[in-house]
């Protein structure tokens, strides 16, 4: 996780940016076992 993220309460909508018409990523843990990422979805971009 990035240091800018930890040991503070978050709200998820806060730590990725909507873009209209696109699918964006954020990769918020890496580890060898495995990552986190979160995605904003515009409508209709499933």
């Amino acid at each position: 996780m990035s240091e800018e993220l930890k040991s503070k309460p978050l709200k998820v909508e806060d730590l990725i940016d909507y873009q209209e018409s696109a699918v964006v990523s954020r990769e918020i843990i890496r580890k060898e076992t495995g990552t986190v990422t979160i995605f904003a979805f515009d409508k209709g971009k499933d």
